[in-house]
């Protein structure tokens, strides 16, 4: 039987039969889930600052006040999994929300010493809203906010 190009990398006299080169659809949708949810969370959370739209004369978040983010982002996620936060920047102050019910928490940064910061928030209703900040905000803290896992069960999901 001869063999046949799967494609123009695959070598003209493959040691196996073709089909062993073409990826079934579980594997190749298996292959894409695990590259959008856990290999590269904190480049897709990098790619959404960097392709923020800022307005005319407005400053831009530094990549250091990003970089802080990202980089505990990335930490938290090889552990534990994460849902997709909304990225958005004011002024120097880069941001990311993770929202669920009445409950909010936001990741700060401007590239300041005590970065990133924490914002917990949750709306009340008839009764004042609540809110803390945490400076200096660790992997651990993180997951005791937005830990969605057995092992952490964060304060959003309460």
């Amino acid at each position: 039987m001869p063999y046949t190009l799967v494609s123009t990398s695959t070598p003209s006299k493959l040691p196996y039969r073709q089909e062993v080169y073409q990826p079934s659809l579980s594997e190749a949708v298996a292959e894409i889930v695990y590259q959008y949810c856990h290999a590269n969370f904190s480049k897709r959370i990098e790619k959404a600052f960097a392709d923020l739209e800022i307005d005319d004369g407005e400053a831009k978040p530094s990549t250091g006040a990003i970089s802080t983010i990202v980089k505990l982002i990335e930490r938290v996620s090889k552990t534990e999994p994460l849902f997709e936060p909304e990225v958005t920047a004011f002024g120097d102050e880069a941001s990311v929300t993770w929202r669920f019910g009445k409950r909010e928490v936001t990741l700060l940064a401007r590239g300041a010493a005590e970065d990133p910061k924490m914002l917990l928030y949750e709306s009340r209703e008839n009764q004042p809203s609540y809110h803390r900040m945490f400076p200096n905000v660790t992997e651990r803290d993180l997951l005791r906010a937005i830990g969605c896992s057995r092992r952490y069960h964060g304060w959003l999901y309460e």
